[in-house]
């Protein structure tokens, strides 16, 4: 039987600023949040991938990044559809106090 592993994207500049970014542009990772895109073709070393689908989101498209230079002609789809939850407007958000 299949499995289905779901990757959040890494730790974003609107994490570390307390923004929920919705489908904001420009909404890139952190620090931290490359490093964890780093250490994701590790962790996952091990497991058959069948396809990968992504948000078509920056920080979406960073996390996937290394998983996909790992491995060179993996199938991977951007689906509008699987973005993130968004505010009321779609625009960022701050979180309240």
């Amino acid at each position: 039987m299949p499995t289905l592993i779901l990757v959040r994207h890494g730790r974003s500049t609107a994490n570390t600023a307390g923004v929920l970014a919705g489908r904001a542009p420009g909404v890139a990772l952190d620090e931290h949040g490359a490093a964890q895109s780093a250490a994701l073709p590790a962790r996952l070393a091990r497991v058959p991938l069948a396809a990968l689908v992504s948000s078509p989101l920056q920080r979406c498209r960073e996390t996937m990044a290394p998983l996909l230079a790992a491995r060179p002609g993996s199938p991977c789809t951007s689906r509008t559809g699987s973005a993130s939850a968004t505010t009321a407007t779609g625009r960022a958000a701050s979180w309240p106090s």
